[in-house]
């Protein structure tokens, strides 16, 4: 079986507040990057998505 890290080469953070999202991006090779904050909106994080899905696959995960 692969490793998930195999298959996916990009994770997603989300650090989610009340007003705010913090969004950070890790690729398989180690670097990990800020990728800014977004308002904590439905509008902000569908814009976010689709331009995640334009570079390819990844995988998300939620700090609360």
């Amino acid at each position: 079986m692969k490793k998930i890290s195999q298959v996916i080469g990009r994770f997603v953070g989300f650090d989610t507040h009340a007003a705010t999202i913090a969004v950070a991006l890790a690729e398989r090779g180690g670097e990990v990057c800020f990728l800014g904050t977004i308002p904590n909106r439905t509008e902000a994080v569908l814009k976010l998505v689709k331009r995640l899905n334009a570079e390819g696959a990844w995988k998300a995960c939620y700090e609360a």
